[in-house]
This record gives C-alpha cells, structure tokens and sequence, in this order.
C-alpha cells in the first residue's frame, strides 16, 4: 500500500517527549554556553532545554560548541570533541567525519548533519558505521530509519537498516515473496526443513489442503519426532484427548514405524503419496476439535505446537477470505516469532528459513529468503525508548490470508504491562487494508480504559458509513462480550490521513525535569 505512507512507530520519533530531553552517555549533543558557574559548571542551551552541566574545558559565552556526554549522575558532565565553536550542524558533521578518519560527500555530511540536528544519542564509534551505511542504501525516508536505529539503539549493520526500511516503507511484498520461494522450493530435493518451510509458508497464505494432506502432516511430524526420540506431538495428542493416556510412547513409536514401512510411506510438496489409513484413528476434525479445545482450557500456556495445528485446521477446504480474529492472530505471531534453539520440533518460520538456506546454498533462493527476514524482522523491532511504560509494533500479513488486493499491515502501540505484553485496555491499533470492492481503507482503533473508538479513513466515507451501519452494533456487542465498552465509530475522507501523524495516546508525559537518562 504505497500510497499510504506513514506508520505509527515511524511518526512518532518526532513528536513524542517533547518536554523531555533524553541524555545517554557516550552521546553527541550540540549546545550553547549561555552561563557560567563556579566549578566549572555553566548552563548549555540544548534545543530549548536549558540544564546544568560540568564541563572538562573552559568555553566561550553565547556560541556553539560539539560535547560528548560522558556522564548524568550525579550531574551531567560534557567533555568538548572540538575547542572551535561550530556554526551549523553541517560544519559538526564535517568535524565528526574527520575525527572518524572518514571521507563523506556532500549529501552523506547532510545527512549527517540533519540526523545531529534532531540531537540524536550519536556516538562518535558509530560514524563509520553510519557512513558505510549511507553509500550502500540509497532509500526513501532514510533519515527516518537512521533516526530509528539510532534513538532504539538497534544495531547499525545491513540486516537492521533493512528491517527498519521495511518498517517505514514496505519494499517487500510479502505475498510475493513467499510465492516465489516455494515456486524455487519446489524444484529441490526435499528435506525435513525444507518440507516444514514449506508448510508454514502455506498456511502464511492461507493456500487450502486436503483432509488426505492434513494426515500427511500429521504423520510426517509424528515420524519425524519418533525418529529423534521427541515426545511433544505425542504428548500433546495425549493431553489433548486424542489417544489413550494408557498408551505408552514405545507403543506409539512401534505402531508409527511398522505402519511407515509396510506402506513405503514418503513425503513430496504438492503430490500427497499417503494412501493408508494413519496407524491411529486422528480423523482431521477429531484433531481440530481437540486442539480448540486444548487453546481454549490452556490458553496462557499456549505453544507454537497448538497454534501450527490450528493453522493447519484452517486450511482445510479453505477458499480464502478467512476472518482476521484473535485466533489466526496469535497462530500467525506464534509461527513467526524468534526463538534461542532452531532444535525445536515446531520451529519458526525464521529458523527454518536460516536451515534450510544453509543447506541448500542456491542462488535461487537466497534472494526471496532474505526478503522474507526482511519483513519477519522489521515485525521484531519493537520501540521502548518512547517511554518507560510505552512500547509500539508492526505487522504485515499476506493479502491471501484475508483475500486482499495488498498485504494487510497493522501497527500497535500502547502500555507495556509488566509481563513485557501490550496491555489491550489502553493501546491504539492501526489496519491499513486494500480491499478488493473497498479500496485502500485505514481503521485507526484507539482503546483508553476499555472504551474503544475507532476512526474508519476512506475516499467515500458516507457510502462506506451506509454499508457498514447494520454492522457496528454487531461490532459492539462482541467488543462488550469481550470486556470492552461505549463503542464509537467515526467515517472520515481517506484524504485527512495526515491527521494520523498527529494523534497520540493520550499517556502520561514526564515533566518537571530538563533531563531523562
């Protein structure tokens, strides 16, 4: 969705604290002597803010000077980079360059220039990196994604710069993506990771399955386990209902192999070769039915195991245009997350793509795997640096999971509760959508105390209000099921969709002091 630019986490980095200016030490700052103290103390005019500081060097009254900050506690010390005044933010990022024994053309000293300017935590160790940066990636919005990395303090590598980029500007498709690597998938020699790719990159887009191919995953992971001595499925079958609790995982494992052998069974991507009932009665539905069951009475404990099999359920005899819910929600986060051990018998998709390109080494594929872990990381680059108790998100999903024209992205941002989550009685959601008989679309969703008001942005916002009115209490009455209350929904010209870079939540700004470390 090109032409709907601005995202949460990216237009907040200029509005966010304003009355707080945030100090780290080893930081550049640009400040301006304003008075003098015994002790070497003076008072630095720092973008409006004005503080006291220690300084290691004395200084001229009413000019500009480029300070390090070398501490804040028990008061902020500043050490000088250069005894010359600087007079422009250019002529500091031109002395930085030099100090890192770098060479910069005009537009890398501008950039620079503007990123000292926004009085970034720089440090001087980061210029370099900052620089290589700069001449390898010439993209939209780059000062933006600098400012990011910057403010998070996010590595400044090539993988972070193109995480951040796909943040804020969406390059990368990913329906796109995915096609084109199970189209290079499917011409390799199959492998146990490379079939477990290719089966979460089918449920990613929503591709339908047969009950013969659901069986087929149902033994392949139950063979694969037994195979390395794992008793997850096993146990989770067990925990679930599906077989007997008197049912040892020897007996399991017996039955599985003899039935495997005596059946040549093997395992391809678009031709199913199971053509014998399963060793145990695990019709689909049966499967389905106790996998809701076991999320619904585990629902806090959860695993990536439960929500594959769910995932897979859903396929079944799917024709696309399945509802976004809490569950297909939590299913896509649990097969996409980072995990510490790629050894995990239901790894994520990132594992999996790290296994499987270092296995195969095609050329092929190295460019539609890098472009997936492009869009999976920049849903991992989370921001809490706005403040203590605030934390934002992005996440883009495949148009064929909700039979749309683009790839759905979504943005949330709100109170971090202590459990790191994000707390759904205050928070703010955004979903920008291309629909296919309703266009581009953006619902801006903002929940304060579980009253919820949503602001729905569209090119025919009265035609759009006609459609959608018989909808809206049904709306309310499962957002009140849910614990919500007082549902308010706006229709607005899609064109006002800069207003978006100007609302906030409505949080708690600290204030009352010149500084925050």
């Amino acid at each position: 969705m090109k032409s709907i630019e601005r995202m949460v986490s990216s237009v907040q980095q200029n509005q966010r604290l304003s009355n707080v200016l945030t100090l780290r030490e080893g930081q550049l700052i640009t400040g301006k002597i304003t008075k003098f103290y015994p002790g070497n103390k003076a008072a630095v005019s720092l973008l409006g803010h004005q503080l006291i500081a220690q300084l290691d060097t004395s200084l001229q009254v009413n000019k500009h000077y480029l300070m390090q900050v070398k501490g804040t506690q028990p008061s902020v010390q500043l050490k000088v980079v250069h005894p010359s005044e600087v007079t422009s933010y250019r002529d500091a990022a031109q002395r930085l360059i030099y100090s890192a024994n770098e060479k910069a053309n005009k537009n890398e000293q501008m950039q620079l220039a503007n990123l000292l300017k926004q009085q970034l935590p720089i440090k001087p160790n980061q210029i370099s990196s900052i620089i290589q940066l700069m001449r390898q990636h010439q993209v939209p919005n780059q000062n933006e994604i600098f400012s990011e990395m910057i403010k998070q303090s996010l590595p400044l590598n090539r993988e972070t710069f193109q995480a951040v980029h796909q943040r804020i500007n969406q390059p990368v498709s990913f329906s796109q993506s995915i096609q084109v690597l199970q189209n290079q998938l499917s011409q390799l020699n199959v492998t146990e990771e490379l079939y477990q790719l290719n089966q979460r990159l089918s449920i990613l887009r929503s591709q339908p399955i047969s009950v013969q191919q659901f069986q087929e995953s149902v033994a392949f992971q139950t063979l694969k386990e037994i195979g390395q001595g794992s008793t997850t499925t096993f146990s989770l079958f067990q925990k679930a209902g599906l077989i007997s609790n008197q049912l040892s995982f020897e007996d399991w494992a017996i039955q599985w192999k003899s039935w495997a052998s005596q059946n040549r069974v093997t395992f391809s991507f678009s031709n199913p070769t199971l053509n014998a009932a399963l060793p145990f009665n695990l019709p689909a539905e049966n499967v389905v039915a106790a996998m809701r069951q076991y999320a619904n009475v585990h629902l806090p404990n959860e695993n990536r195991a439960v929500s594959f099999w769910l995932a897979m359920s859903s396929l079944i005899g799917a024709e696309g245009n399945n509802p976004l819910n809490t569950q297909s929600l939590k299913n896509f986060f649990q097969l996409t997350q980072v995990e510490r051990s790629i050894h995990q018998d239901y790894p994520s998709i990132q594992s999996l793509l790290k296994v499987v390109n270092n296995q195969l080494g095609h050329t092929s594929v190295t460019e539609p795997i890098q472009q997936l872990n492009q869009v999976l990381n920049a849903m991992h680059l989370s921001n809490h640096e706005l403040t203590r108790d605030l934390m934002t998100f992005t996440a883009q999903l495949p148009k064929e999971a909700l039979g749309l024209n683009q790839d759905l992205f979504m943005e949330f941002e709100g109170k971090k509760q202590n459990d790191g989550k994000l707390a759904s009685n205050q928070c703010r959601v955004i979903f920008y959508l291309d629909m296919p008989n309703l266009n581009q679309t953006i619902i801006d969703m903002h929940v304060q105390n579980k009253h919820v008001e949503l602001s729905v942005y569209h090119d025919q916002p009265d035609v759009l209000k006609t459609i959608t009115k018989p909808l809206i209490p049904l709306l309310s009455e499962r957002l009140e099921g849910q614990g919500y209350h007082s549902i308010h929904v706006n229709f607005k010209p899609i064109f006002e969709k800069e207003v978006l870079s100007n609302k906030s939540l409505d949080l708690p700004i600290e204030s009352g002091v010149d500084y925050r470390v």
